[in-house]
């Protein structure tokens, strides 16, 4: 009988224990570990006509979604590259030899940002830093009274 009131107390010791040893920390000062993330988000971009030519350009909405990695240098700075694909593009009507017009221009890019991150507390971050950018696709649709034109070109 006491060889099984010992191991019943011995396997409810051996539950417990997992908890007892990876009990929730309360740690919220990150700013010298390595972390990855997820971003997702949206483009507003347009074009301007500086020409003053018959040509009316409204804004468009696109996806950029990628990934980031945080390395720190010390508490206060670190380095943050991300990778991102992210979508630009414009919406426009016009006139060409007397004949109205709409173009939707949708391009697509790898941009590769490097930021300088600086870490003044634990809950703020201010990044600078260059980012470059890859052409790798667009896609133009005219239209206009006697013909409609699509072109996807991919770089």
């Amino acid at each position: 009988m006491k060889n099984k009131n010992f191991l019943t107390v011995a396997i409810v010791a051996l539950m417990f224990l997992p908890s007892l040893i990876f009990a929730q920390d309360n740690k919220t000062d990150f700013r010298e570990d390595l972390s990855f993330g997820v971003k997702i988000g949206t483009n507003y971009s347009n074009v301007y006509d500086a020409q003053g030519e018959e040509f009316k350009a409204d804004p468009k909405f696109g996806l950029v979604a990628g990934g980031f990695v945080s390395i720190p240098i010390g508490a206060y700075i670190g380095i943050q590259p991300e990778i991102l694909f992210s979508q630009k593009g414009f919406k426009a009507d016009g006139v060409i030899l007397g004949s109205t017009y709409k173009l939707t221009r949708t391009t697509s890019y790898l941009d590769i940002p490097l930021y300088f991150a600086f870490k003044p507390s634990e809950f703020f971050t201010l990044v600078a830093g260059p980012e470059f950018s890859y052409l790798l696709m667009q896609k133009d649709a005219f239209e206009n009274a006697s013909t409609t034109i699509e072109q996807e070109t991919e770089f």
